[in-house]
């Protein structure tokens, strides 16, 4: 279960206002959410989920009719397969922001974020090092999972601790790599494999240049206590020093 963080909400919610033309003020009339109802179906069915969603949200926050905002809710839920926390609205914001920022990088004015992380260790597949901290344990689509170029090789091997957030400030890079293509990138070229988990790394997912970052241990967790072989140690250079965020900026 999550809780969607007001800044996917926002985001959501400032696309679903810009995505309907002409705008409506005030209620929306039951004629025009009813064709936003029906059309939110047909892009469901073509597999455009966010879209289909963000209609849904507008339907249900300023549907005129009692009725119209309740068939909102109901398809929302039934999206979100039953989950009353409604994950796909913060996957769908992530994805939004995540897309935003590879667009301005591609104009050549990446701006300079602070994005927060979970690790992935833990998760029984090779996927990328990070999920966005907003996505749970569970990411929806291919945005929602990062690979980072650290400027310090060794902060690579502190990526794997999973009791707590990494807060990451950088720059998102414009093309999205797969695992061998980053694993170039950052001068850990690895071979074609064919083993298990293979679908997992040929999966390309959007690359986050780090300019600084640090680690907020979870409530009771003192850092890297997690039995995995793999986790590494949080030095204490890099612990946050106000402790664990609970919102991203």
């Amino acid at each position: 279960m999550r809780t969607p963080s007001c800044c996917s909400l926002a985001v959501l919610l400032a696309a679903a206002s810009a995505a309907c033309s002409p705008a409506v003020e005030g209620r929306l009339p039951s004629t025009r959410a009813v064709d936003m109802l029906l059309k939110s179906g047909q892009l469901l069915e073509k597999g455009e989920t966010c879209s289909a969603i963000l209609l849904l949200v507008e339907v249900r926050e300023t549907a005129e009719d009692s009725e119209d905002r309740a068939r909102a809710s109901s398809r929302l839920l039934e999206a979100n397969q039953g989950d009353e926390s409604l994950p796909l609205l913060a996957s769908c914001g992530v994805r939004s922001r995540v897309l935003s920022l590879m667009d301005t990088a591609r104009s050549g004015e990446a701006e300079q974020v602070t994005l927060y992380f979970r690790s992935t260790v833990g998760w029984g597949c090779p996927c990328a090092p990070f999920v966005f901290s907003d996505s749970g344990d569970v990411a929806t689509f291919d945005e929602e999972l990062v690979y980072p170029v650290f400027r310090d090789a060794r902060d690579f091997d502190r990526a794997w601790e999973p009791h707590g957030t990494y807060v990451l400030t950088g720059r998102m890079d414009s093309v999205p790599l797969d695992y061998y293509n980053w694993s170039k990138l950052i001068g850990r070229p690895q071979p074609l494999g064919k083993g298990d988990g293979e679908e997992h790394r040929l999966k390309r997912h959007p690359v986050f240049h780090v300019d600084s970052w640090c680690f907020a241990p979870d409530d009771g967790e003192g850092g890297s206590s997690a039995p995995d072989a793999r986790a590494g140690v949080i030095d204490t250079a890099h612990v946050c020093p106000h402790g664990t965020p609970t919102s991203e900026p």
